[in-house]
């Protein structure tokens, strides 16, 4: 990681001032975007790299802000530090499948009413309890507007697909 840059995952580098050491440090970029630009977060919890930047790259482009976490405990952890608007979270992960991850979120008063969007490629493997904890449930691949509307239906009304569609019928 080169100094000054952030990468996705909410790394940073610091400089320090006593030693003029370079430090990594996790810090929260959603909430200087959500500050800034009022637009809705999605946590995508997934442990396929590709999947997770792809599923942002799409958020990102239809003004979503977008954070990222590779595996269910961490998805969990930052969930509970985000408060995201709504999250895309894969069912098959190693460590924690999203079944596990999707029970331990519902459990918590913190994060039991962040809307839950399970994708999977398996779907005949999610039980009926799963998939009705879910407030959408996608089958991979998923078309990419799909997910789009499904997350500008469970996202505020201030969600970016829900402005466009305003503008352009007024």
């Amino acid at each position: 990681m080169q100094f000054g840059k952030g990468a996705r995952s909410g790394q940073a580098m610091f400089q320090s001032r006593d030693h003029g050491q370079t430090v990594a440090s996790r810090i929260n970029r959603s909430y200087v975007r959500r500050r800034d630009a009022r637009k809705p977060v999605v946590l995508v919890i997934d442990d396929c790299a590709e999947a997770r930047d792809l599923y942002c790259a799409y958020l990102e482009f239809h003004g979503f802000g977008a954070e990222t976490a590779e595996d269910g405990p961490s998805g969990i952890a930052s969930a509970v530090a985000l408060g995201p608007d709504a999250i895309v979270l894969d069912f098959s992960m190693p460590r924690m499948d999203g079944a596990e991850v999707l029970r331990r979120l519902k459990a918590d008063a913190r994060t039991r009413s962040i809307p839950v969007v399970m994708v999977t490629a398996v779907p005949e493997l999610v039980d009926r309890e799963a998939r009705g904890a879910c407030a959408a449930f996608l089958e991979k691949p998923c078309e990419p507007d799909r997910l789009m509307e499904t997350l500008d239906e469970l996202t505020p009304s201030e969600s970016p697909l829900g402005r466009e569609s305003d503008r352009s019928g007024a």
